[in-house]
């Protein structure tokens, strides 16, 4: 089963959590990504070929390169072994 970014957060938190996964703290393109579309909407254009209105198409490709593998990654420990995140703070 393939699971999509979009399905492990539901708010803007558990997005920026998710997206600490794929991006180098620091990261300018990612920045610009976040501060644009905020976190639930860059873990959509991290899968997808929607662009990021306000930055430049060539970026948003780039980005979208570079966090690919990571996504890979990501998606195949999720899907081979799945297991739960630990947030300080979280009920449960």
């Amino acid at each position: 089963m393939t699971t999509h970014l979009s399905d492990l957060a539901c708010d803007d938190r558990s997005a920026r959590i998710v997206l600490s996964h794929l991006s180098d703290p620091g990261a300018e393109l990612s920045g610009s990504v976040l501060r644009r579309a905020g976190a639930l909407g860059a873990m959509k254009f991290a899968e997808s070929p929607l662009f990021v209105p306000g930055l430049n198409d060539t970026d948003l490709l780039l980005w979208q390169e570079q966090t690919a593998a990571k996504v890979r990654g990501l998606r195949y420990e999720i899907d081979v072994e799945p297991a739960g995140v630990l947030v300080a703070g979280d009920g449960g």
